[in-house]
């Protein structure tokens, strides 16, 4: 007869319920008979659980290693996904106060948001939960090769090193993207500033989006207007010197319309987003004029090749 026992501290009642169903989906869908499983609660430790998983073929055989193996996997995944589901958010929390200090609260929050957010989708295709899954899944497997006790604390604690690095650079990561949002938002709110107590030099300018960046500059007759000499724009804030290098905002800053007609199929993109930011009810969104119509035929058209 074989065996698994898994000693696990399990912090809330609801962790409790958990940890029973990942590992009643071991021995669900396995033959009657074939692999029982026990639990006890450790004396005057209420959460503290010891399962024990015992495998019972009539005899050693092919079938038995089969067997142990099948378990032995099964196991493995349901305890990688019991960690990640339960135990990761607790980790990147110690992980962000330990590396990093903030002067609010809700810094930790947004971080952590972040962070489980980069852990569902990844970056760049790696590091996502089936990514950590799998890696847990991997060390656990390993570890129950060699002995068929595992304290399910102690092995996150002292064999989850590269788990907990990968953790870290996550944590790293989603900070850098957080203080570089917070500077660009920084610095939009210092170019409404500006473009608010800024004096109207144009009457009205036509903004024909094509995509991406790519904008024709109109004036009120449709007439293409002369971009100002791109010198760009710094802003200086906190000792961080942050350059505004998109053409069109800063032309647009130069020119300091009274009113910007936007004439795009694209009214979510992000610098039709960004322009409506700083230019507030200056900006007007336009999808169905004639002017529309005539010039998006013509961008299809060229982009075709026709």
């Amino acid at each position: 007869m074989d065996f698994f026992t898994i000693h696990v501290t399990l912090e809330t009642l609801e962790q409790k319920s958990q940890f029973y169903g990942y590992l009643g989906e071991v021995v669900k869908d396995l033959h009657k008979g074939a692999v029982q499983s026990k639990w006890y609660h450790l004396p005057n430790k209420m959460l503290l659980l010891e399962t024990v998983i015992k495998i019972l073929p009539k005899r050693k055989s092919k079938n038995h290693t089969v067997l142990t193996a099948i378990v032995k996997d099964k196991l493995s995944d349901a305890l990688s996904r019991f960690l990640i589901d339960t135990k990761e958010e607790a980790i990147l929390k110690r992980m962000i106060s330990k590396r990093y200090s903030f002067s609010e609260q809700t810094d930790y929050e947004a971080v952590e948001v972040l962070c489980c957010k980069l852990l569902e989708t990844g970056i760049d295709g790696m590091h996502s939960r089936e990514n950590h899954i799998e890696e847990i899944k991997t060390s656990l497997g390993k570890f129950l090769e060699s002995t068929p006790c595992l304290n399910l604390d102690g092995f996150v604690r002292f064999r989850m090193r590269e788990y907990e690095d990968t953790l870290k650079g996550i944590v790293d990561y989603a900070v850098e993207e957080y203080l570089l949002d917070q500077q660009y938002d920084e610095f939009i709110s210092l170019l409404q500033y500006f473009v608010y107590f800024q004096e109207p030099l144009t009457s009205l300018v036509h903004l024909m989006h094509k995509k991406d960046h790519d904008f024709s500059i109109l004036n009120e007759h449709f007439t293409p207007i002369k971009a100002p000499p791109a010198s760009g724009m710094v802003a200086r804030m906190a000792d961080q010197e942050l350059e505004m290098e998109d053409v069109v905002v800063s032309t647009l800053i130069a020119l300091s319309p009274d009113r910007v007609l936007i004439h795009t199929l694209e009214p979510e993109a992000l610098i039709i987003s960004t322009i409506r930011r700083i230019f507030g009810d200056r900006v007007v969104l336009c999808s169905d004029c004639p002017q529309c119509s005539m010039f998006h035929h013509e961008n299809r058209r060229r982009d075709q090749g026709t």
